[in-house]
């Protein structure tokens, strides 16, 4: 499984570089979000994670999630 982590580029000058890069990244990753997003529904339904990992997962599917609406 992969783990994607989006990085703002510090050297950016202007908030619409930054912003389009931004946008540029979410787009190429959107269709990975979504998968990764669906793999934890399925870990989810099966009820075999225990409480704090439970949490991190949640917490994975609503970035994930968030990813998706941008």
């Amino acid at each position: 499984m992969h783990f994607v982590f989006l990085h703002l580029d510090r050297r950016a000058n202007s908030s619409i570089s930054c912003n389009f890069w931004v946008s540029q990244t979410v787009t190429a990753y959107l269709p990975l979000a979504k998968s990764f997003m669906e793999c934890i529904d399925r870990i989810m339904e099966q009820n075999t994670v225990n409480g704090s990992f439970s949490g991190w997962l949640r917490m994975l599917r609503t970035l994930c999630l968030q990813l998706c609406c941008l």
